[in-house]
């Protein structure tokens, strides 16, 4: 109903028949080799060529493989060095996530404001360029949590303390990838599925790995 090649082909039938035209309105369906040519290699392109995309995407992979390695870590670090039973210490996770759901709310609003009052200084007319104080908040937010978690779980300081500095990296880590995605679709405009395409496959690897 809805599928542009199928529907013009129907309409070229009906123009054939009322008139006996031949007249050709249908365009054939795009080749396998075509689509993947345009919807695989356009962010392969962007992620060879375009410095912006290659430094967001190293950025956003390097937040998100620590986040891995923070997760991952978890249940030995309570089970094993604060001697917690595995129900006890898998409540340490709602930590993480309520770092993750603080940072993306402030996130969000602070972002919002923050680009109204600068598209304001700038005649009304926005950039991308806006979304980089909320993105700097993140910067500096990351690496102050994950020291925090570290140093307090290697000298086994109150289980409070590691909590905190998990959330604190959390909510660095979900300020990095909201803004990383604002700025990239600020940027990049029809282009922006395949730049987005692009960080996310840097940032699934580097989880992955």
């Amino acid at each position: 109903e809805t599928y542009k090649p199928i529907i013009l082909r129907q309409k070229n039938k009906q123009l054939q028949k009322a008139s006996g035209s031949e007249h050709d309105v249908s365009q054939d369906p795009p080749s396998i080799y075509v689509l993947l040519r345009r919807f695989v290699g356009r962010p392969l392109h962007l992620l060879g060529t375009q410095s912006l995309v290659q430094a967001l995407a190293l950025y956003l992979g390097f937040l998100n493989g620590v986040c891995y390695i923070v997760e991952t870590t978890f249940p030995t670090l309570w089970t094993k060095r604060y001697g917690q039973l595995a129900s006890i210490g898998s409540l340490h996770y709602i930590a993480l996530g309520i770092g993750a759901i603080v940072g993306a709310q402030v996130c969000s609003s602070a972002n919002d404001h923050i680009y109204r009052a600068l598209s304001a200084r700038n005649g009304g007319k926005g950039s991308p360029d806006f979304r980089l104080p909320t993105m700097l908040l993140g910067a500096i937010l990351a690496p102050i949590g994950l020291f925090w978690y570290g140093w307090s779980a290697e000298k086994r300081l109150h289980w409070i303390m590691p909590d905190i500095g998990g959330a604190i990296y959390y909510a660095g880590f979900m300020m990095g990838l909201i803004n990383v995605h604002m700025y990239v679709i600020d940027t990049y405009g029809i282009n922006s599925a395949s730049a987005m395409a692009a960080v996310s496959l840097v940032q699934s690897l580097f989880g992955a790995i």
